[in-house]
């Protein structure tokens, strides 16, 4: 067991001085460091506490539809902007790599769960 843990780590320290990883830190310090990107992230996550808000008190007369506008409005800014861009083009990098690594490791080990349906 401890060999298997030691050669975890090993994989930790070999993804994190990987050069997708430090492209991803790199472009998520561009984004918050980008005075209008940071800002843009900060009015995205107050438009999703508003929508929530407004999803809560639905009922009592929140204000869904403009909540759902305001969102959908920053969401398009904030997906338009171009540190964000690099941003999620070097995640989904990363991602995909992650997942690579998840198989290598995981096949033939762990079996796609089937679903049993007992009849009655």
């Amino acid at each position: 067991n401890s060999d298997i843990l030691a050669l975890t780590f090993e994989l930790k320290e070999q993804i994190l001085n990987s050069d997708s990883y430090k492209i991803l830190k790199m472009c998520e310090k561009n984004m918050i460091e980008d005075k209008e990107c940071s800002l843009l992230l900060s009015e995205f996550e107050k438009a999703k506490e508003e929508y929530a808000q407004a999803k809560r008190f639905e009922k009592y007369g929140g204000d869904i539809s403009g909540a759902t506008k305001r969102l959908s409005e920053i969401k398009y800014l904030v997906d338009e902007n171009k540190y964000v861009k690099e941003y999620n083009k070097a995640y989904k990098e990363m991602r995909k790599q992650l997942k690579s690594i998840e198989k290598i490791i995981f096949k033939d080990i762990v079996k796609e769960k089937k679903e049993i349906v007992l009849e009655e």
